[in-house]
Order: structure tokens, then sequence, then C-alpha cells
């Protein structure tokens, strides 16, 4: 596979990663809230030789970077504060692949790429 510049006749795809804030019940009830870091979708499905274009889009406000990881694959893409990152791979190996975010790898931002 590679990731290379937008090309005509493949197919889009739009990822987000999102961060949400999620409730705990607190001390004495106090009510603190956590960011929840995800990928939506977290499950991905694609046929082997079919060329994406992606469109990977963080929360318009944040002041985070989040990147489109697949090690295995030789992805490494990042949305910054904001900006969307836009790039193109071909899927030339069928199997099932692991998406991570580099920035918050164990806050849930974990998915799964499989190419058939």
């Amino acid at each position: 596979g590679r990731v290379t510049g937008q090309t005509g006749g493949a197919t889009d795809f739009t990822i987000y990663a999102n961060e949400d804030f999620k409730q705990r019940a607190g001390a004495f009830g106090g009510a603190p809230s956590t960011k929840i870091f995800s990928f939506g979708p977290s499950e991905m499905t694609f046929k082997a030789g079919e060329t994406v274009n992606f469109n990977f889009i963080p929360p318009p406000t944040t002041k985070n970077k989040h990147t489109f990881t697949v090690e295995e694959l030789g992805i490494n893409e990042t949305a910054a504060y904001g900006k969307v990152a836009t790039f193109t791979y071909t899927f030339d190996k069928p199997g099932r692949f692991r998406l991570t975010c580099r920035n918050f790898p164990g806050e849930g931002m974990l998915g799964w790429i499989t190419v058939e």
C-alpha cells in the first residue's frame, strides 16, 4: 500500500477523532468529568486493491493533535487543532490492521481496518 495525494476514481471515506465528556460520580456527590477520545467509526472494511480518499476530521475546537496511525501499513497522518487531514491510501494486502492515535494510545483511540 501507499499514501499519496488525493486521486480520482477512489472511494471517499470520512473518519472522526471524537472528544466527548463523560460524567463520573465524584466524592461527596460531586460529578467531575473526564474526556473520552475515540475514532468514529472504529471498524472499517475495504477490499484489497481499493484506493480510499480519507478525510480525518478532528473536533472543530480541539486543542489536541490526533493521529490516524496504522503501523503495519505505514500510515501516520495527523489532524491538528481542528484542521482536517486528507490523504489517499491503496490497500494492497488483506488482513486486519490496528488503528491507533499516537498521541492518545491508551485513551480509547483504537480501531480496526479489515481488508478483504
